[in-house]
């Protein structure tokens, strides 16, 4: 009788720390989920957008990523159709304006008029 009561205590305290475990476990996946969903947006425009898997991008000879900001030039190099994104329909952007286009640097999406101004950048677009 003595050995059940022991038994019966041991167990009541192993299901107690059992389910205390439980919640730092839910904790802990939610926290992973979390961090799996914001790997897959981005912030732009005031709200959450999903990246977008393209194609493999291979930078210019001579070039690699840098950020690039509204106002500064693009080197010639990134202005060749190879670059840019004709199909901005299908990427959920709006139309550029005339003479202007998309250009892809890397993850980044950027709006180029036609001597290289940078008009507008969409940083972390693919990934």
């Amino acid at each position: 009788m003595k050995h059940l009561l022991l038994a019966v205590s041991a167990l009541s305290l192993l299901g107690g720390a059992a389910a205390q475990a439980q919640p730092h476990e839910r904790e802990a996946f939610r926290h992973e989920e979390r961090r799996e969903a914001l790997r897959d947006r981005y912030w732009y425009g005031g709200r959450w957008n999903e990246r977008r898997h393209g194609p493999a991008y291979v930078f210019p000879p001579g070039h690699a990523y840098r950020r690039w900001s509204v106002g500064q030039i693009l080197p010639p190099a990134f202005l060749a159709p190879g670059f840019f994104i004709g199909d901005w329909g299908a990427y959920r952007l709006p139309p550029p304006p005339p003479r202007f286009h998309y250009v892809r640097v890397g993850p980044d999406i950027l709006l180029v008029g036609p001597r290289g101004y940078i008009r507008q950048v969409i940083p972390g677009f693919f990934y």
